[in-house]
């Protein structure tokens, strides 16, 4: 594995564009109010196992950039370059141009309220906002973008992971207890505050934790097929025992199932992501585009939903990258010289973030 990092030559491009096809696809389901069958043997649905590639990855990538440069301003500057740019032009576009075209309020009774700015505002602070005022009213859901939910959760586990870090670098006693007391208040009040479902946010603190133990370790690890067969089947066998041993064997299993894809057997698909990284992009985009699709057209059936919501989100995405992500990560060189902008034509580079959404 050491090796095998220490090139940009890898498939995460990939990876991360198939993870959030899995999320575009599951919303589809519940948009259309239609249940989504579970994934066989694994009583998942796409969305989530969408969600658990996502944060493994980005607990292999962020604690990677974090033990290349493990100071905390620098470490959090990086992250927000990486997420609130292309988040901020997403909240805009959904309230000021979406919102506009699809509330069923006066469209200066909408402009003239509250309800954009706060949404915008909200969401960029990371207090998951979902409504706007009048907007997908007449939808099977009134959520204007399902996708943002789990971006606290991630922007926590960063946190976390930053905490942990100045904690094992701690020189003195009165250092480490301090740092120790800090990490038990990040857990208490990660728990405490906007959290749906304890078990699922315990799921992804755990597969992010083991992505982030799998970069530290990276120099002991073999990246072969047996171990990843072994890895498969332990992710399947997790969803048959208790929940204590399920979180485990997933913090094992999935970060070394997307190492072993991440630099193995992917090669032939880098060309779905030679446009670019898109994948945040098609996150931060899908769901409100597939109401919009759903508000236009009531009847329309899934496949179309989810190949017409494709072919446009990508192109929301391409954009975004390009005009918006792509740029803001080129600003990383003001606080860290020796780390790279943007991920290269060939792979993703170790400081680029993952991002989830909301299962």
């Amino acid at each position: 594995m050491a090796e095998a990092r220490t090139t940009h030559d890898n498939n995460y491009d990939v990876l991360r564009l198939f993870a959030a096809v899995l999320v575009l696809v599951s919303h589809a389901f519940a948009l259309l109010g239609r249940a989504e069958p579970a994934v066989p043997l694994t009583h998942d649905t796409l969305g989530f196992d969408g969600v658990l590639i996502f944060f493994a990855m980005s607990g292999i990538l962020v604690a990677t950039s974090w033990t290349s440069d493990p100071r905390p301003l620098a470490f959090a500057t990086k992250r927000a370059l990486r997420i609130l740019p292309g988040l901020f032009v997403s909240c805009l576009v959904t309230a000021y141009v979406l919102g506009v075209l699809f509330t069923h309020l006066g469209i200066r009774t909408y402009l003239f309220g509250l309800g954009p700015v706060k949404y915008v505002v909200t969401n960029t602070l990371m207090l998951t906002n979902y409504s706007l005022p009048g907007v997908f009213s007449h939808n099977r859901s009134s959520t204007v973008n399902g996708s943002l939910g789990t971006l606290p959760i991630e922007v926590k586990a960063y946190v976390l992971l930053c905490a942990v870090g100045l904690l094992i670098a701690a020189k003195s006693c009165r250092a480490r207890s301090a740092l120790f007391v800090a990490v038990t208040v990040i857990v208490a009040v990660s728990y405490s505050t906007g959290v749906k479902s304890v078990d699922t946010m315990t799921i992804l603190f755990a597969v992010f934790a083991g992505g982030a133990l799998a970069s530290r370790l990276q120099d002991r690890i073999a990246l072969t097929a047996p171990i990843f067969l072994a890895a498969l089947v332990a992710w399947v066998a997790s969803y048959h025992v208790p929940f204590p041993v399920h979180v485990g064997a997933l913090a094992v299993s999935v970060p070394y199932l997307i190492l072993f894809l991440g630099h193995r057997g992917l090669a032939w698909a880098r060309r779905l992501a030679a446009g670019g990284d898109v994948s945040y992009g098609l996150y931060i985009y899908a769901f409100p585009v597939e109401q919009a699709l759903v508000a236009l057209h009531p009847h329309l059936g899934w496949g179309a939903l989810v190949l017409s919501s494709l072919a446009a989100t990508y192109l929301l995405a391409l954009a975004s990258w390009r005009l918006v992500e792509r740029p803001s990560l080129r600003l990383k060189r003001l606080v860290s010289p020796r780390s790279p902008a943007t991920p290269t034509r060939g792979g993703t580079s170790v400081d680029a973030g993952a991002v989830s959404r909301q299962p």
